[in-house]
């Protein structure tokens, strides 16, 4: 598909990096990583100047509709991590994603792809300005597109201090940065929290990127 389409239902105290791991691995457990891990690596084999693996092997390794307990590389590519390391730095140099976050990708996805996440979520790098933005540059190079459903947004906002919500809108404010041109959100939200975002000094920098008017709102519906 060329869309990957993310359902969240937050939890009370969620935060925006809690958003971003939650994206990454709705990704990765619907399998929108792997089909776009499997073109990847088929762009790198017939595009790389020296590629380590051929397409008609791929074919076999990369075969599974979903992403498999195991990923046999050795029985085409000994040792395996000569061809690690080649798509990785392939792939690096395609720029905007961080070097540590698509080492793993490519380890995992080459080895134990059910592996990825527990992974990842261990990762010492900023969750939004690196880890979550390197996944969703990935997916966005190789033809996907996300639009992320957030339900009941209200659970997050109306529990929040003044200053708590500042710090929450300024933390959204950097989600946002960094899917421009890669991802949509789209909230529900009570009218009550929505006046919060609408009113609130702390969160003017988030309004000028997502200005809750009445051309992204949806009326109440009348009883």
């Amino acid at each position: 598909p060329k869309v990957a389409a993310v359902f969240l239902r937050p939890k009370t105290k969620s935060s925006p990096e809690d958003f971003s791991r939650a994206i990454v691995k709705y990704l990765h457990d619907y399998g929108y990583l792997w089909r776009a891990f499997k073109k990847c690596a088929f762009e790198y084999a017939e595009k790389s100047s020296a590629p380590e693996i051929k397409s008609e092997e791929l074919e076999i390794l990369l075969r599974p509709e979903k992403p498999p307990r195991k990923v046999d590389v050795a029985s085409y590519v000994f040792p395996p991590r000569i061809l690690i390391e080649s798509l990785t730095e392939w792939l690096h140099s395609k720029g905007n994603m961080d070097h540590d976050v698509i080492k793993l990708l490519v380890e995992t996805y080459m080895s134990t792809p059910p592996n990825f996440f527990d992974k990842y979520r261990k990762l010492r790098r900023d969750p939004i300005e690196e880890s979550f933005k390197s996944i969703i540059t990935f997916l966005h190079s190789f033809g996907i597109y996300s639009y992320v459903f957030i339900d009941q947004f209200e659970y997050v906002i109306e529990p929040l201090s003044t200053s708590r919500l500042a710090e929450f809108c300024n933390e959204m404010r950097r989600l946002l940065e960094v899917s421009a041109g890669k991802v949509t959100y789209i909230v529900s939200l009570h009218s009550e929290a929505h006046g919060r975002i609408a009113r609130d000094q702390g969160c003017g920098y988030f309004r000028s990127i997502a200005n809750p008017d009445t051309l992204r709102k949806i009326p109440d519906l009348e009883r």
